[in-house]
């Protein structure tokens, strides 16, 4: 077995195994486009096992900048974990995992983190590896419902929302984790693919008060991103949204500090059971679970992450 980085393999090998994996393309276009635009790409973009010429593992890495108690790291976020069915449970994917993390400490990575589904054969494999579970990836769900016409009007776009950056500089202020986003963060992460399909901008008497990112898959309004840097905000932006775009169901994705989370709650969501979680771990192994949680916030929760965050 050799393992060989994503521009010594066959891409359309790539695409296959995406495809099939993670029911998303990979072709050479698609990663030239995710490559140019998102400035968090590793230099190698993905490592592979390879037999022969064959493809039987797959691990992505990004390196996105993270806020943590001690000041500024680079994190090394896992992505697109894919693996061959007939070479599964060999060992495969767990020696690339760990050639996979020999690379990011040779890149200068401070904090290994990941999230998953306890539904993936993959999970299990991480604990072993070093990883702790943080923190559940936490979703609600709630009936779609019309509500009185208010007094907040709303801007829709296919980009950026309007003053979106400044606005989410403000309400993360003083958070750890996913905090130092490039300018136009949101519009760049669809080069990965339908991150969102619409932006909402929210404005009262002609002052900008938040923005969404949303999209409408068949029969269901779900909210990828809500900011509003004041929280009481929230309600009223969460009403306009429905008036605005009739549903059967309205979802909202991971949100995982207590304040913006409670807003939604209070708005009639329920919280929903969800396998999804997110992992992590000192990059050289020195910190305890309970002191990576200290490292990122998450004990305190100050520890900041939206959809649009995770890869």
């Amino acid at each position: 077995m050799q393992f060989k980085f994503y521009d010594e393999v066959d891409p359309e090998q790539v695409n296959r195994i995406n495809l099939v994996c993670h029911n998303e393309p990979a072709d050479a276009k698609t990663v030239a486009r995710i490559r140019k635009k998102d400035p968090f790409c590793s230099q190698w973009f993905r490592m592979y096992a390879v037999e022969g010429d064959r493809i039987i593992a797959q691990v992505g890495v990004q390196y996105p900048l993270v806020r943590t108690a001690e000041g500024e790291a680079k994190a090394g976020f896992i992505e697109a974990v894919a693996g061959t069915p007939s070479f599964a449970r060999k060992g495969y994917a767990k020696a690339l995992m760990k050639k996979v993390h020999e690379q990011m400490l040779d890149d200068g990575v401070d904090v290994f983190v990941l999230t998953t589904s306890k539904i993936l054969v993959a999970c299990s494999m991480y604990p072993k590896l070093g990883y702790h579970e943080m923190l559940p990836l936490a979703w609600g769900i709630k009936n779609w419902e019309k509500h009185p016409a208010g007094d907040v009007k709303l801007k829709v776009s296919a980009h950026a929302p309007d003053g979106s950056d400044a606005m989410f500089r403000k309400m993360v202020h003083g958070s750890l984790g996913f905090v130092r986003r490039p300018i136009g963060y949101p519009k760049l992460k669809c080069a990965w693919g339908p991150h969102y399909s619409k932006a909402v901008s929210f404005s009262r008497e002609g002052k900008s008060i938040g923005y969404a990112l949303i999209r409408q898959p068949e029969g269901f309004l779900n909210v990828r991103e809500l900011v509003c840097p004041d929280l009481k905000d929230y309600g009223a932006c969460l009403r306009a949204l429905e008036n605005r775009f009739p549903s059967r169901y309205v979802t909202r994705s991971l949100v995982t500090k207590e304040g913006p989370a409670r807003e939604f709650l209070k708005h009639g969501f329920t919280g929903a059971e969800t396998w999804g979680t997110f992992m992590a771990m000192h990059a050289r192994g020195k910190m305890s679970q309970k002191q990576v949680m200290t490292l990122l916030g998450i004990d305190r929760d100050r520890f900041q992450m939206f959809a649009l965050d995770t890869y």
